[in-house]
């Protein structure tokens, strides 16, 4: 995920954004892409609003009144320091950074890991409905917990070992007599 988001200077292969190859296109890329990373970087001295506000500094087209709504709606107070913040809250924040800039590809590495349900389920469905807001959109939803796959994927890239063993549509998951999670969790083993 973070060489997918440019933030990974060296690995093998080839990624491309529009047919380029993104080290060729690097800073200007990252300008197009959304990040919220499994962790969470942060100086936890900063409040939300002060952490927010120097992210904001590396973006030109950082769109403030979507991160006020965004803060509003997942009731963050940007008056809180970073530090004292819940895992919970730190990816509502993170969330917030990555769609501040409306990205064309937006990346979600484990974002719902270690959520309560509640906070889960808020987060997934405001990711969901700016989807929908924009749907030119991609999307790429990296997960564990596979009950989330219903929920907001349409494809399921199954990767194991490093290796892309699967890309098959959500509905023909469906389509096996099990829910999406049951149906993968049969794939994974035979791949074990």
């Amino acid at each position: 995920m973070a060489a997918i988001a440019g933030r990974l200077p060296t690995f093998r292969g080839l990624i491309q954004l529009d047919g380029l190859d993104l080290r060729a296109i690097l800073p200007e890329a990252r300008a197009r892409i959304g990040f919220l990373p499994e962790t969470v970087p942060c100086y936890d001295v900063l409040t939300v609003h002060e952490h927010l506000a120097f992210l904001r500094a590396f973006h030109p087209h950082w769109d403030q009144a979507a991160v006020d709504e965004l803060l509003q709606r997942l009731r963050v107070d940007p008056a809180q320091q970073m530090g004292k913040l819940s895992k919970g809250t730190r990816v509502k924040v993170a969330y917030v950074a990555a769609e501040a800039i409306d990205p064309e590809l937006l990346l979600l590495d484990e974002p719902t890991s270690g959520l309560d349900p509640v906070v889960r389920s808020e987060l997934l469905e405001i990711v969901k409905e700016r989807l929908r807001e924009r749907p030119a959109r991609a999307l790429i939803f990296s997960t564990h917990l596979l009950e989330d796959i219903d929920q907001i994927a349409d494809r399921v890239l199954l990767i194991q070992e490093g290796r892309l063993r699967e890309d098959i549509p959500v509905a023909a998951l469906s389509r096996e007599g099990m829910n999406t999670a049951q149906a993968l969790y049969a794939r994974l083993r035979t791949h074990a």
